[in-house]
């Protein structure tokens, strides 16, 4: 039976992740509400640095999250805050170790130093930040295999984190460059100075057209790795996977633009209406 929190944090979500939103719609009931507040969760923790006006404050509203989740896990407490509340109905499912991990990678957003100096630290933040969620869903739902937990967390937070990105780039959103790690540039043999789409170079579209083509390729890597044991999991668990759905109809239709970002349409609401065309949700849930 649906909380009285319940109706706030699906208003909530859909507007600040529809296709996370569409992820949880699909489980089954009694999973729903659980999966959209981690969901909803870790969209709130994300958003504090697309809308902190410094560093500061930015670590100040982290600092809330932080203790008032420690406070519900270490000491029980009831906060006032509909998240807060709905994560205390279940906080003996919740991995918190796992949870606690995520702070450190959303700190990194207001570190002095933001840009990332290797491969390696950009997949940590990806871990953090990304995977985490996906490994305390998983344990929710009981996944049986922990292994293959891991290897599902890891393609589906590849798989969200690009395509965050790539919907950065898109609306010119300067942090961007910041997951641009040391090397990135000379690996795709692009000069920095060419890849925003405000720089001057004649040669600005063929190089974006690199990086885009990059990051679909990890996506479509990932999202080939799930496809390879989708009929392996268990029915509550497939929900998940509506992420790489989303992600290669959205691939499909890069492409029919020939990369082209400007030109393609990310609305996941639109990209829903394909998906039940297509008989991939199989009930009507909450649409």
């Amino acid at each position: 039976m649906p909380s009285k929190n319940s109706p706030i944090i699906i208003s909530e979500l859909k507007s600040l992740n529809y296709d996370s939103y569409l992820c949880s719609t699909v489980a089954l009931q009694q999973d729903f509400e659980k999966i959209a507040t981690i969901f909803l969760l870790q969209a709130e923790l994300k958003k504090i640095s697309d809308i902190a006006s410094e560093d500061m404050i930015g670590m100040i509203r982290l600092a809330w999250w932080k203790e008032n989740l420690e406070d519900v896990f270490l000491k029980n407490s009831h906060p006032q805050h509909h998240i807060l509340e709905a994560i205390l109905s279940f906080k003996d499912e919740v991995d918190f170790n796992l949870l606690s991990q995520s702070f450190q990678g959303f700190e990194k957003d207001f570190s002095e130093e933001k840009k990332f100096q290797k491969k390696s630290d950009l997949e940590d933040y990806i871990f953090k930040t990304y995977e985490v969620f996906f490994l305390i869903i998983l344990k929710i739902l009981k996944f049986p295999d922990e292994i293959l937990a891991g290897k599902i967390a890891k393609n589906l937070s590849v798989i969200s984190f690009y395509f965050d990105l790539l919907k950065k780039i898109k609306s010119e959103d300067e942090k961007a460059s910041r997951f641009f790690y040391e090397g990135f540039f000379e690996e795709l043999k692009i000069e920095i100075k060419d890849w925003q789409k405000s720089a001057k170079e004649n040669n600005h579209e063929s190089n974006l057209l690199v990086i885009v083509k990059h990051f679909s390729k990890l996506i479509n890597e990932a999202a080939f790795d799930l496809k390879k044991i989708e009929k392996s999991l268990p029915q509550n668990s497939k929900n998940l996977l509506l992420k790489k759905d989303l992600a290669l109809i959205f691939l499909k239709d890069l492409r029919k633009n020939n990369f082209d970002l400007f030109q393609t349409n990310f609305s996941a609401k639109k990209l829903s209406v394909k998906l039940k065309f297509l008989g991939i949700i199989f009930r009507n849930s909450l649409f």
